[in-house]
């Protein structure tokens, strides 16, 4: 299979790993280190000490997470959490340990203006092409500058975020799917202006989940058949998922995001 990123993403880092040694991977140890029923929560998340942000950044690193059991030889997914107005902005510790406390490498990000918009108490997420490219190169630096620490797997990058996150997460990853592996939209209403994306090979590859609660006031089934269209359109590999609820980012929401995950991880490594 085709490298979901080029292979220049991570050139900042001269000691990244792009090819992955995964003969360590015997069934026991996958079972003591990953996928492990019942592991014990990792309580503190670690903020993230990258380079001073610049006065124009979109947004700015909130914290990163890694994996109380963190082995290094394991080439690991890598969560970009983006936090919402509306979410409440949980610690990734909280998120992580419901998503899964070993599985997964992980960053967020919140927006840089966080002066209120209406009534909202955050600034929401800008959705101009020039905010997404800059954006863009931002979550670029910030994973290189991780990936000189950490093991993180190139194929596996996934976006995610809750309403307006979710959006932008979207928007992200249909700009540069060959940057990531997929996305993920919790609670995510269908934007007014949407560009429809053209059908490329490089989506074929990708994988989508949109989800919602089943009585979510903001983002609608009709939002949900929106959302079906347009990455159907362009032969992304997608899932979409009602909950029991309304419009809340769930613990079963991000329980679901650990199996559809995982799911695609088994898919990827399927020798057929």
């Amino acid at each position: 299979m085709s490298s979901r990123i080029p292979e220049d993403f991570f050139e900042e880092s001269d000691d990244f790993l792009t090819e992955y040694d995964e003969s360590f991977l015997t069934e026991e140890w996958t079972l003591e280190n990953l996928y492990e029923p019942g592991a014990e929560e990792v309580m503190e998340s670690l903020w993230f000490e990258g380079d001073p942000q610049p006065l124009d950044a979109v947004g700015m690193v909130s914290e990163s997470f890694v994996p109380e059991k963190y082995e290094p030889r394991y080439a690991y997914p890598l969560i970009v959490w983006l936090h919402s107005a509306t979410d409440g902005r949980p610690t990734m510790a909280s998120v992580m340990n419901t998503l899964s406390p070993q599985n997964y490498l992980a960053l967020s990000f919140k927006v840089a203006n966080d002066s209120p918009v209406n009534t909202r108490s955050l600034a929401t997420w800008p959705t101009s092409e020039t905010a997404i490219e800059k954006f863009l190169s931002q979550i670029h630096q910030t994973v290189c500058q991780l990936g000189s620490f950490y093991h993180v797997h190139t194929e596996r990058i996934y976006l995610a975020g809750f309403e307006d996150a979710g959006a932008m997460a979207l928007r992200l990853f249909l700009k540069r799917p060959d940057w990531f592996g997929g996305a993920a939209a919790f609670g995510t209403p269908f934007p007014e202006q949407m560009l429809i994306p053209e059908r490329l090979p490089v989506l074929e590859e990708k994988r989508v989940l949109v989800a919602q609660g089943v009585k979510d006031p903001v983002s609608s089934i009709a939002d949900s058949v929106c959302w079906t269209r347009i990455f159907k359109q362009a032969g992304v590999d997608l899932t979409t998922k009602l909950f029991d609820g309304e419009h809340e980012l769930s613990p079963e929401m991000l329980k679901y995001m650990n199996e559809w995950l995982i799911n695609g991880i088994y898919a990827d490594n399927m020798i057929y």
